[in-house]
């Protein structure tokens, strides 16, 4: 894998405590020509090796000990594509003749962003209260309210 040298982290204590931090992993394999892809929990125990659990039925179960694979560990992201709200879309800045800032902030309060099939593999992007007031107050001074014409 590609990894320029300013990027390259050695430190083992940092791989530690980021794979502890971020356990789900991409497992990936080389199998008959064909690449695998397994997503699963790891643990780094201080060992440095990795732990988990695969289904028998699993390709990787059956990988003989000698063979290359890779996990992939991300961090936190997300992309929530603004063409899922319907009243608030970003992509259309400019090309509307109103952005619903205030409709965005409602939605917010309302418990309706971050949406719930977001927050299932992202639990830590539930906004507490004051998160959410500080966001819906910065929605508004970004994206305006709606005003009648």
């Amino acid at each position: 894998m590609y990894s320029p040298e300013a990027f390259k982290i050695t430190d083992e204590k940092i791989i530690e405590e980021f794979i502890a931090k971020n356990p789900f992993a991409i497992l990936t394999s080389e199998n008959n020509g064909k690449i695998e892809v397994t997503h699963l929990p790891i643990n780094r125990f201080k060992d440095g090796k990795l732990y988990g659990h695969l289904a028998k039925a699993n390709i990787h179960s059956n990988i003989d000990e000698i063979k290359e694979v890779c996990f992939i560990f991300n961090g936190e992201h997300a992309y929530i594509s603004p063409t899922y709200y319907k009243t608030f879309n970003v992509s259309m800045w400019g090309k509307q003749k109103k952005n619903d800032g205030d409709e965005a902030k409602e939605e917010l309060e309302e418990g309706e962003m971050p949406p719930w099939f977001y927050i299932i593999p992202h639990p830590e992007a539930k906004l507490s209260k004051s998160e959410t007031k500080e966001l819906a107050k910065r929605f508004l001074a970004t994206f305006g309210e709606e005003k009648d014409d």
